[in-house]
């Protein structure tokens, strides 16, 4: 039996948002610290729902006529990567083991609305992702409904990962909110970042 738009639209999304990128340990990191950890899942899933529907209502088809463009967003992206790695990288190496524990003041909101919007808008593996990936394979639906379908599957899984992701990690905050676990959080994030700068460098 063939699966719906919907059905099909959130398993894609599935297999592309588990793997760790920017935006998922910039989620990870603010729920691990509980730093408006549930205002970053929001703002991160209006963000995807917004660029999921402009993929799929027309974006998507663009860039995948125009090679040129998906050549620069990919250069643009690994760029991005990098420059994350290498401040993922630095701010590990400035968090002191004396203490037991991190002792970090919550963030306001407008710090957390700018640099949530940043990492979610400014960084072009995103793109790559839901205007890009999504948009183009929602492509071989035939009609509108079809494809808006296809757009609130992956959507959906969406929402539902970034508050899941921002859920798990508050949870558990308080046993792994230490200078130790976040040393690791941060150089893990910057190999990651790395890696996925990499790949994306090769795939050109």
């Amino acid at each position: 039996m063939e699966k719906s738009p919907l059905v099909f639209g959130l398993i894609l999304q599935s297999s592309m948002i588990l793997a760790l990128g920017a935006q998922n340990l910039f989620v990870l990191e603010k729920g691990l610290l509980r730093d408006r950890s549930f205002f970053v899942a929001a703002i991160c899933s209006v963000c995807d729902v917004s660029l999921i529907m402009l993929g799929v209502l027309g974006a998507g088809a663009f860039f995948a006529q125009n090679e040129a463009l998906s050549i620069a967003l990919k250069v643009a992206g690994s760029a991005f990567l990098f420059k994350y790695a290498y401040d993922k990288f630095r701010e590990g190496g400035s968090i002191a083991l004396k203490t037991t524990k991190l002792d970090l003041k919550e963030s306001s909101v407008r710090n957390i609305l700018f640099s949530t919007l940043a990492v979610s808008l400014l960084n072009p593996h995103v793109y790559l992702d839901t205007v890009v990936l999504i948009g183009g394979y929602s492509t071989q639906y035939a009609t509108t409904q079809e494809r808006v379908n296809f757009a609130m599957g992956a959507g959906l899984f969406s929402i539902i990962w970034f508050f899941s992701l921002s859920f798990g990690a508050s949870y558990f905050s308080e046993a792994l909110k230490k200078p130790k676990t976040m040393k690791i959080v941060n150089y893990g994030a910057s190999a990651i970042m790395s890696y996925l700068g990499v790949g994306l460098l090769l795939s050109l």
